[in-house]
């Protein structure tokens, strides 16, 4: 048989097999590359996140940034003693995770947000202005703490996943060979490229000057928060449930609008929802009734406390928005506990299940908390409405 006649079967068996699985497996080729491609930036993550992370003889934080094996060595056994509450509290946030996207897939999204986020924050923090040590330390040790519970739960949810995705070993076998190949491309790459603009960039032949990792990984870490994003939404997960379109037009009513119109559309738009397209379904539409009306109301009147002299304040705007978000979920963990106590349901997720919400929904927050504020300012200069 020859190259092309292999080939044009391939081809085939890809179309065949993309949206439906083969006889006796359980995923579609469609899902294999999409898992594939996610697990691309969760490598980039890593790839980053890993050369920040105590050991003895990291590169980046000893020779870098100059802290010393000893004080590494010390602050390393800290942040491993961090890992242990941590690493119990991912556990039942897991276990108490209840949602059709299933135990691991949020996760693999929205853990790669804020991994990329410290990951940006470390490596642009001016650690040559300061001339405390202690403080070096300090910084290093706290960035530390957030990755053993922000980067640990990526690459927990995301090693996981495919042993949910498949029951089939063989397939789960074949599935990981597969992965393996097209999501360590993207390290390799970059680990190519790598001295090539250090010397770009220094005009020497090292990798120990900072303005190296300022340059090479923040594009990095952008694409490897992206690339889980695309693969969350390959996998046919609803684009709503991503971006949140309801709690944006809400949280837009509350600012520019006032707490009345903000209370009335939080309120009213899960309800038409339910009516026209029966979503969100009965138990789910209590807690967005409650959860959008806390945010339309919260929006509009943190917005007027916090008026300041100049109208259409970004920073007040988007304080506003986080405040509101705050009031939304805690009204959505006190009307699940009501619910529960109410119908006398077993099985209610305790507080671990309200923390998982706000954990997965980092995605929506940090685009409304972006694009809110924004919006709001530009209908501020085109000067319509008196609330902003």
């Amino acid at each position: 048989m020859d190259a092309k006649t292999r080939l044009s079967q391939a081809l085939s068996k890809l179309r065949l097999y993309w949206k439906s699985p083969m006889p006796g497996r359980y995923m579609t080729y469609k899902e294999i590359i999409s898992l594939s491609f996610g697990g691309m930036g969760v490598k980039l993550i890593t790839l980053c996140v890993g050369q920040m992370l105590l050991w003895v003889g990291n590169t980046l934080i000893g020779n870098t940034i100059g802290i010393p094996p000893g004080p590494i060595y010390t602050l390393s056994i800290i942040s491993m003693l961090s890992g242990f509450p941590l690493t119990a509290l991912r556990a039942r946030m897991i276990d108490n995770t209840k949602s059709m996207k299933g135990k691991y897939r949020p996760y693999v999204l929205s853990m790669a947000i804020p991994s990329g986020i410290l990951g940006l924050a470390f490596i642009w923090t001016p650690y040559e202005k300061i001339d405390s040590m202690l403080a070096k330390y300090l910084l290093i040790l706290l960035y530390n703490i957030g990755f053993q519970f922000f980067y640990n739960f990526l690459n927990d949810a995301y090693g996981s996943l495919l042993n949910v995705l498949s029951p089939n070993t063989v397939e789960r076998s074949d599935v990981y060979s597969i992965r393996s190949v097209i999501e360590n491309l993207t390290p390799s790459i970059a680990n190519i490229f790598l001295p090539i603009i250090a010397r770009a960039i220094t005009g020497q032949n090292t990798l120990y000057d900072l303005k190296i990792y300022r340059v090479f990984y923040p594009p990095l870490l952008a694409l490897g928060v992206l690339l889980p994003q695309v693969f969350h939404l390959a996998l046919g997960q609803a684009g709503g449930k991503l971006f949140l379109p309801m709690h944006l037009s809400v949280l837009l009513a509350g600012c520019f609008l006032g707490w009345h119109y903000g209370l009335l559309v939080g309120v009213v738009t899960p309800l038409l929802s339910f009516l026209i397209t029966g979503m969100p379904p009965i138990p789910m539409l209590f807690l967005m009734v409650a959860e959008l009306g806390f945010y339309g109301l919260g929006s509009g009147v943190f917005n007027k406390l916090l008026r300041s002299r100049q109208r259409g304040s970004l920073l007040r705007i988007a304080l506003s928005v986080l405040l509101a978000q705050l009031c939304g979920r805690l009204a959505y963990a006190a009307m699940l506990f009501l619910l529960g106590t109410l119908l006398g349901l077993r099985g209610i997720p305790g507080p671990e299940a309200a923390l998982a919400a706000v954990i997965a929904g980092w995605p929506g927050i940090l685009l409304q908390l972006g694009l809110v504020p924004a919006l709001v300012r530009a209908l501020h200069k085109l000067k319509v409405g008196d609330n902003i």
